[in-house]
């Protein structure tokens, strides 16, 4: 059932064409939106979770230094932010798929265009969404084996309804096994490592060739130079992206006392305005 209402939902957002982007660019300020949204996306998974009998987690908002890591190992390392889609991000956790497949209907029915309002009833006109991706990893399982089902959306009628937030539908059995076996922080020291290996055209695969043991075994000394290059030229881009990033962060901090001060010289005229009438 997972499967198929999955590949139905991922078969009309194709329809839709809807893009999996953030309107705003810049760092700091799409992390000031996340502030600002983090509060009622909390509370839409509290209702998602006390909805289905499962169990909500809320990440932390996603810090300056992954994000900047995520920017510059891409194929065209920039300080663009748009692509940034889980600044807000969170979790359920259900212990079987019936569980899964009620949580993916549901968030189907809360869509704009998908949606049915009899069987979202309760979650208000605030709570209703625009898918805008989904991901069955269940299906197809990340280069580290993990197993999910991602999905990016918006808020339709909040103030900053063009943010995109994740929410990570996992199974309990996955989490658990995950814990015991530390696959987390694994799964932390190898993750880099993959974005780097696709950053330079060589994604890391989740099969093995028997086929290719020779090859692996001769190494070839031109290709370790041409990636030693590479991975020099990705360290200046980092460094480059870094100061960048401290010097944005820097801006929007002048910013935001420029604003406090204009606000308080505004407080003062209309207390003078009074006191005068």
């Amino acid at each position: 059932r997972l499967r198929q209402a999955s590949t139905k939902a991922q078969e009309q957002l194709t329809r839709l064409r809807r893009p999996c982007v953030q309107s705003q660019s810049a760092f700091p300020l799409l992390r000031w939106e996340g502030r600002q949204l983090q509060q009622h996306f909390e509370t839409f998974l509290q209702k998602l979770s006390h909805r289905s009998g499962t169990v909500a987690s809320m990440a932390p908002l996603k810090g300056p230094w992954r994000s900047l890591e995520k920017m510059c190992l891409s194929s065209e390392p920039s300080l663009d932010a748009s692509r940034l889609c889980d600044i807000v991000r969170g979790s359920i956790s259900c212990s079987n798929f019936d569980e899964l497949t009620g949580l993916l209907e549901l968030l189907t029915y809360l869509d704009e265009k998908l949606g049915d309002q009899r069987k979202a009833a309760g979650f208000g006109k605030e709570f209703a969404i625009r898918l805008v991706r989904m991901k069955d990893r269940f299906v197809k399982p990340t280069a580290g084996g993990w197993a999910d089902c991602l999905i990016n959306f918006t808020f339709c009628n909040h103030e900053l309804s063009s943010h995109v937030v994740e929410l990570q539908l996992q199974h309990t059995s996955l989490l658990l096994t995950r814990k015991e076996a530390k696959g987390h922080e694994a799964y932390s020291m190898f993750r880099t490592a993959f974005e780097l290996l696709e950053a330079i055209g060589k994604p890391p695969t989740a099969s093995f060739d028997e086929a290719e043991v020779e090859e692996v075994n001769v190494v070839d000394a031109s290709e370790l130079l041409e990636l030693r290059a590479k991975m020099a030229q990705h360290e200046q881009a980092i460094g480059t992206l870094r100061a960048g990033l401290e010097e944005s962060q820097a801006q929007a901090a002048e910013l935001k006392r420029t604003v406090l001060e204009m606000q308080r010289q505004m407080q003062t005229l209309l207390g003078a305005k009074g006191g005068s009438a």
